[in-house]
């Protein structure tokens, strides 16, 4: 070895020695000169890591599944059966009541507006809405003193608790089905057919309400109508002393029971609409088509004292054209036909009403009355055991990908300087 290489590697090592090289080799890192065989490169996370890092503790999470395994399938085991009974019933058909059944009879040509068939879209939540209803949960809940049987301390959480035990829906075909879920088969049975039962009494209760306050409604104006009567015969009485008028001509005679009978339709009419607003709103099928023909009645009344008719039985001459002296006595005549007329149709209203009260409401149709299941709907223990043991093994290995990356960053300096104050916060909190 010449003394020029011996004086090169004495240099070297003194540079080495000094600290001057690991200074230089870093301000080139920072120019972005590097030193690429002496670099170190980091370490990159990636699934490989991920995956390394579950192989290692691949004990750690068999042994977490196992253990959920065996803790699901003993849940499972102590899981109570639940069975579902399920009845089905018809939907409302909806009859027209006995009274505008009637009055749309006695009316007959002078009504120009049939009775239009508007029912609601779907017949079947009528009978649902009343399935859900307070008044019968309360029935069910004393009659089967579910309070007790479902553990509860008030009533709100018991018809919860029933609710939540109940499904009722209509089909696309309109059949109501009423399912019950418990753990006793015989009492999820008894509950579904006594939802039946219990809507058949609410129905009863609430037709004969109807009815009875139609009857009310009809024996009220019928004593008013009587009293107008008697007070129009009167006056008819005292024209005739003072004009001396007893007998008018037919012609008159048609016009006059003509008028009168309109006037009678249209007051019987109004009657009716008032009755029915009593227990039905204004988009109401029955009213709406009232109100209908209401309208339809009054447009033929203005007709009828405006037109002049040739001699095919129509009115014959307009009512202004009447001698004077006969005049009085014409509408004293026709307010005593008019009122006769509103006291027969009234009268007979207020019979149907009577028999609509007597009789009973429409029974409700059981199509298929629930019976004990011999099958529980629930738990599926199979579904819980396999749920259970996928999810605990999911979470273990998210557990051991997140403590590898931690243990990734924590080889940072800086991070984890960061990791260690986001712990001391953990703690604190």
């Amino acid at each position: 070895m010449t003394p020029f290489e011996k004086m090169t590697e004495q240099q070297e090592a003194l540079i080495d020695n000094s600290g001057v090289e690991p200074n230089i080799r870093e301000l080139r890192g920072e120019m972005g000169f590097g030193l690429p065989d002496d670099r170190e490169a980091d370490p990159v996370f990636d699934l490989l890591t991920v995956i390394l890092a579950c192989v290692r503790r691949k004990k750690l999470i068999l042994g977490i599944t196992a253990a959920a395994l065996i803790l699901a399938a003993a849940g499972s085991l102590l899981m109570k059966n639940r069975y579902t009974a399920t009845a089905k019933i018809l939907p409302p058909q909806g009859p027209q009541s006995g009274a505008s059944a009637m009055l749309a009879g006695q009316l007959g040509a002078l009504s120009s507006a049939s009775a239009r068939d508007l029912g609601i879209k779907n017949p079947a939540d009528l009978y649902i809405g009343m399935l859900k209803s307070q008044t019968i949960a309360d029935a069910l809940i004393n009659r089967f003193h579910l309070k007790e049987a479902y553990r509860e301390r008030t009533m709100s959480d018991t018809r919860a608790d029933l609710a939540g035990a109940s499904e009722i829906f209509a089909g696309r075909d309109f059949i109501i089905n009423v399912s019950v879920i418990d753990k006793d088969p015989a009492r999820a049975a008894a509950l579904s057919n006594a939802y039946i039962d219990e809507l058949s009494k609410l129905n009863r209760a609430l037709a004969i309400s109807e009815a009875a306050q139609r009857r009310a409604f009809y024996d009220e104006q019928l004593g008013h109508e009587k009293e107008a009567l008697a007070e129009a015969e009167i006056n008819l009485r005292k024209t005739q002393e003072s004009t001396g008028l007893i007998q008018i001509t037919d012609q008159a005679k048609m016009i006059i029971e003509n008028l009168a009978r309109l006037k009678a339709a249209i007051s019987a009419k109004q009657v009716e609409v008032d009755s029915l607003r009593t227990f039905e709103t204004e988009q109401g099928p029955d009213l709406f088509s009232a109100q209908q023909e209401l309208s339809s009645l009054r447009r033929q009344l203005a007709a009828a004292e405006r037109s002049q008719v040739s001699g095919n039985g129509d009115f014959a001459i307009p009512t202004a054209r009447f001698p004077e002296a006969g005049l009085e006595y014409i509408r004293r005549l026709r307010d005593v036909k008019y009122h006769e007329t509103l006291f027969d149709l009234l009268g007979k209203q207020m019979e149907t009403a009577r028999l609509d009260e007597a009789r009973s409401a429409p029974l409700v149709q059981v199509l298929d009355p629930a019976t004990a299941p011999d099958k529980k709907s629930y738990p599926h223990r199979s579904y819980v055991v396999i749920g259970s043991t996928l999810t605990a093994f999911v979470l273990v290995l998210l557990w051991v990908a997140l403590g590898e990356f931690v243990r990734h960053q924590a080889k940072d300096e800086r991070k984890r300087r960061l990791i260690s104050q986001i712990r001391d916060c953990i703690k604190i909190t």
